[in-house]
């Protein structure tokens, strides 16, 4: 390893960033197709909480 002046550091820096970020970029996607094949979009739908997101017919 050889000393960097801060520019060559701080351009490491990015770059082993931006590889990591590639890397959790690859692996969260392999768990969204699990959960919309076993519940669907129609069910998903279907259990989401509509009457809570609309408050203002409860207020009157």
């Amino acid at each position: 390893v050889t000393n960097l002046t801060p520019n060559q550091a701080a351009a490491q820096a990015i770059q082993l960033f931006s590889q990591e970020a590639r890397l959790c970029d690859g692996t969260q996607p392999s768990k969204v197709p699990r959960t919309s094949l076993e519940s669907g979009p129609a069910s998903l739908a279907k259990s989401l909480p509509s009457k809570s997101m609309n408050p203002s017919s409860s207020v009157e």
